[in-house]
């Protein structure tokens, strides 16, 4: 269940029925063979963190009750044995001026990390459940179409693929940047070496150097290159994949096995459904990535929100049928 109510999850001091129901999600995913969740936080900052007229962080939320609230729900998903990856931010639709201040100015930025991400962190990394951290939903739809003498920089590849469709907003140097300074912070302050950090990308184009048409642009080398930290890597690559027309693309995961992509790191497929799923069962799409080298997945969406989104019966179905799942 990517939220319960967009953006603004977990922000508030009596938070009770919102943590109730992610208890009682944790609790159906667990009856249904599934282990792990990914939920949305910050989205596109309309909500929270908390900022002043300057753009700068001054706040968790309006109560400073989003790590207590955290730290309730890890304490539920551990009961469950629930993994629990946070995904940060959201790029997929229109962002708030405040979130593109953040991706634009380093010192905005930083009031964000010793505000909020450090003392989340610090916080929580000490929970099993805490498993992964993902900076950005689908940064690519916010990227501009650009050349850059530096290849990691360089966009036009994804020129005509869809990428960009929220408007031409962000140069991927910052949004690299951005991620590299991100990862670097957790990194170093996650006490337990234990906190997976990752990037959602809208299409595995974005994050492969293998197949035609692709490029990485999340590699350690362009990370590092754009934000200088050299602990601001991921740990684990995410891709979403949905049919179009009635077709995936050549670069979807259900037309390539892992290996196929020749990644130096994990892969997870973190987003698809029966939906838009080129008129395959979930039950088929899980065992696809159960059998071809993929290292987790999560359909779109339990809540059943969203475009694309399956229903919560049918993203059930596709988690039980690992029981039966078959790799001959």
């Amino acid at each position: 269940m990517a939220w319960w109510d967009y953006g603004a999850d977990f922000m508030n001091e009596d938070d009770t029925k919102i943590l109730e129901i992610y208890s009682e999600t944790f609790e159906e995913i667990k009856k249904n063979d599934g282990n792990s969740i990914r939920i949305w936080l910050f989205c596109g900052g309309d909500y929270y963190p908390m900022f002043n007229s300057s753009g700068y962080v001054i706040g968790t939320d309006p109560t400073n009750s989003m790590i207590k609230n955290l730290d309730t729900l890890l304490t539920s998903a551990e009961t469950y044995g629930i993994s629990v990856f946070f995904s940060i931010w959201n790029l997929a639709v229109t962002p708030s001026d405040n979130l593109i201040g953040l991706i634009q100015d380093n010192a905005k930025l930083e009031s964000f990390f010793n505000i909020v991400l450090i003392p989340m962190v610090k916080a929580l990394s000490h929970y099993d459940s805490f498993s992964g951290l993902e900076i950005i939903n689908e940064p690519e739809g916010s990227i501009i179409i650009e050349k850059s003498n530096i290849q990691c920089q360089d966009t036009t590849i994804l020129r005509n693929s869809g990428a960009g469709w929220v408007g031409n907003l962000l140069h991927m140097k910052d949004i690299q940047s951005f991620i590299n300074l991100h990862s670097s912070v957790i990194h170093q302050y996650d006490s337990t070496d234990s906190v997976l950090v990752t990037l959602g990308s809208w299409n595995a184009k974005a994050c492969n150097d293998a197949l035609p048409n692709s490029f990485n642009y999340y590699t350690d080398e362009c990370l590092i290159t754009a934000g200088n930290q050299s602990n601001g890597y991921l740990d684990v690559y995410e891709v979403h994949s949905y049919s179009y027309n009635g077709k995936y693309d050549n670069e979807s995961p259900f037309l390539n096995t892992y290996s196929d992509y020749d990644l130096d790191k994990p892969l997870i497929v973190g987003e698809f459904s029966q939906d838009e799923g080129a008129g395959r069962s979930i039950e088929e799409l899980y065992q696809y990535v159960y059998c071809n080298g993929y290292s987790g997945s999560w359909a779109w969406q339990l809540n059943s929100s969203g475009e694309g989104s399956d229903f919560i019966i049918t993203i059930l179905s596709g988690m039980r049928s690992f029981n039966t799942t078959s790799c001959s």
